[in-house]
């Protein structure tokens, strides 16, 4: 494989990753009908879970946009 196409598919690989990670951070998980928020021990897990999850996707993001800078830059 090219390397272009390396960096290629880690920038798609990445920005998938992202959008999924903060889709589901930014909205919550659906329980039975109802969005996972409260103050049980097991909704403050998930709601911190869903917090480094967010940084996580962040990350993700920026990995897929320098990538595409990268690859714009090179051309």
């Amino acid at each position: 494989m090219a390397h272009e196409t390396i960096v290629n598919l880690i920038s798609q690989a990445t920005g998938l990753l992202s959008a999924v990670i903060l889709y589901w951070g930014s909205f919550g998980v659906k329980w039975e009908g109802r969005t996972i928020k409260g103050t049980s021990p097991r909704e403050l897990l998930i709601e911190s879970l869903q917090f480094h999850l967010g940084w996580i996707g962040c990350l993700f993001a920026v990995i897929a946009i320098g990538c595409q800078t990268y690859l714009t830059l090179r051309a």
